[in-house]
């Protein structure tokens, strides 16, 4: 049953973060910055499932938190990519980084937390570790369905043709939804 529920609680909280990912597959189809967005994800979904396990152990005496603010982040990322002037970019410099990736995932994880804390707090400790465990296998299959979106040549040629409109649309879209809830 926790494996049911955690499958869930993975889907339901990381629809935001599969939109991230096809964007990110779009933009490039360099093994270093796919490699770069699998470990991202892993190095984000980490964090974020740590301070889950840090705030469900002390929910109660900390109240009521706002992560709203998390939104920012895909907010200033967008407006630095509106404003930017396009430059000539060596083919081989990568342009996706895993600190990137991870802050997109952080940032996208305000609503994560308020899946996955009163989950923690009502199972067992070896539920937890499997309720991890889970995650961890769904992230490379998450990864791998934003790839197959993402690498899409529909999708390539939308990102590629409005790039300097699409691509800070994304982002302050993401950001203005984590921001106003």
């Amino acid at each position: 049953m926790v494996i049911l529920i955690s499958m869930i609680a993975f889907v339901s909280s990381n629809v935001d973060d599969l939109f991230i990912l096809t964007f990110l597959f779009a933009q490039t189809n360099r093994k270093k910055e796919q490699l770069n967005i699998l470990i991202g994800q892993y190095v984000g979904m980490a964090i974020i499932m740590i301070l889950s396990f840090l705030l469900a152990f002390c929910f109660r005496s900390i109240g009521q938190l706002s992560f709203h603010y998390l939104g920012l982040v895909p907010i200033l990322i967008g407006l630095k990519k509106a404003i930017e002037i396009p430059k000539k970019v060596a083919r081989d410099k990568t342009q996706i980084t895993v600190f990137q990736v991870t802050a997109l995932t952080i940032a996208g994880g305000g609503e994560n937390l308020g899946i996955y804390i009163p989950i923690l707090l009502t199972i067992n400790l070896a539920n937890q570790l499997l309720f991890v465990v889970t995650f961890a296998f769904l992230i490379p299959i998450w990864w791998l369905i934003g790839k197959i979106i993402g690498r899409h040549q529909v999708v390539i040629r939308l990102i590629h043709r409005q790039e300097k409109i699409v691509v800070p649309c994304i982002y302050l879209v993401v950001g203005l939804w984590l921001f106003f809830g």
